[in-house]
C-alpha cells in the first residue's frame, strides 16, 4: 500500500507541474534507446544494461518503461561463507516518469524517476541453483543530455539505486542500494 501511494504521489507532482500551462496537454512525439550503468557493489564495480522508451508530451514531460538487468561484463561473486561460488544478479522493470528542462536545446537536462519490480539473486551455474528474492525498486535520477541530431541523444547519468524488500541469505536493501552512473543513447522525436 505505501508503495502505491509513492508512485501515484509521484505521478500527480510530475503531471502537476506541467498543468500549471494553460495550454491543454499533447503528444509531442516519443523516444527509444540502450544504455549502460555502473555502480559499486562488494568494493568491484558492477555492470548493467537494459533499455527503455516512452512518449513524450508538450515538448517536456514523458512516461514509459524500462527494464534493466547485471551484465556478464563482470561477475561478482558472493563473498558470505558458504555461497561464494554464487554470482549476484539483480533484474527489474517498470514505469519511467521524467521532464526534460530546456527542451530545444542542444544541451538540455533530464529529472526523472523509475519505479521499478524485479529480483535479485545469487545463482551458481555449475550447480544449477539459484536463490533470489523479489524487490521493489526506485530510482530517481539526472541526466545531462546531447543531441547528436535531430532523433538521436547521447545521456550522461546519475541515479540513487533504493532496493526495498531485500532479504536474500545475508543481504538487504542496502547491500543492492547505492549510485550509479552512465549513457544512454536515445532515438526518437524529442
Amino acid at each position: 500500500m505505501k508503495n502505491t501511494v509513492l508512485i501515484i504521489y509521484l505521478l500527480i507532482l510530475t503531471i502537476n507541474g506541467k498543468a500549471q500551462n494553460k495550454n491543454h496537454i499533447y503528444l509531442a512525439g516519443g523516444f527509444g534507446g540502450t544504455f549502460i550503468s555502473m555502480s559499486s557493489f562488494n568494493g568491484e564495480t558492477a555492470y548493467s544494461i537494459g533499455g527503455g522508451g516512452a512518449m513524450l508530451f508538450n515538448n517536456a514531460f514523458y512516461i514509459g518503461g524500462f527494464g534493466q538487468g547485471s551484465s556478464d561484463i563482470s561477475k561478482i561473486t558472493s563473498n558470505i561463507e558458504g555461497y561464494k561460488n554464487y554470482v549476484i544478479q539483480t533484474e527489474f522493470g517498470g514505469v519511467w516518469l521524467g521532464y526534460i528542462l530546456r527542451p530545444s536545446k542542444r544541451w538540455d537536462f533530464d529529472l526523472s524517476t523509475q519505479v521499478a519490480w524485479g529480483e535479485v539473486s545469487l545463482d551458481n551455474i555449475d550447480q544449477r541453483q539459484k536463490y533470489y528474492d523479489k524487490v521493489f525498486v526506485i530510482i530517481p535520477g539526472f541526466s545531462i543530455n546531447y543531441r547528436l541530431t535531430y532523433m538521436m541523444k547521447l545521456q550522461i547519468f546519475i541515479n540513487y539505486t533504493a532496493f526495498n524488500k531485500v532479504n536474500l541469505i545475508k543481504y538487504s536493501n542496502k547491500d543492492f542500494s547505492g549510485l550509479s552512473y552512465g549513457i544512454r543513447v536515445m532515438f526518437g522525436v524529442f
